[in-house]
């Protein structure tokens, strides 16, 4: 729902694309079909990210979702050797859970009191 990756569809008619509005503007959008019941897309967090911030949560298995998200087999062996076990990050997945659930709790308030809209 609010998170940094954005798929637009649209007509071929002057599309408009996802560079038409700044990436924080979208929230004010009316038209949009939220899809919740399974991940669309990941990133991958690494000592050379410069603002990227871990926020994940939940016991996902890599063997279990690569299928679905594509990558190199270098960089799915790199995945493979390196993924920390959900034991190591099980508190820290807690906590990005809960906060997660907030920051969307609070954007559907503020979405639903009319603070988000089209200009």
């Amino acid at each position: 729902m609010f998170n940094p990756f954005i798929s637009l569809i649209e007509k071929n008619d002057d599309p408009k694309t996802v560079w038409f509005n700044d990436h924080n503007l979208w929230k004010k959008e009316t038209r949009i079909t939220q899809i919740t019941d399974k991940r669309l897309w990941m990133s991958i967090i690494h000592e050379k990210n410069k603002v990227n911030e871990f926020d994940g949560y939940g016991n996902l298995n890599w063997e279990d979702i690569r299928k679905d998200f594509i990558v190199s087999d270098k960089m799915a062996a790199t995945i493979s050797a390196e993924i920390l076990p959900h034991s190591k990050w099980a508190y820290v997945s807690f906590k990005n859970n809960l906060y997660v659930k907030m920051v969307l709790f609070s954007k559907m308030i503020k979405k639903a009191l009319g603070i988000y809209k089209l200009k």
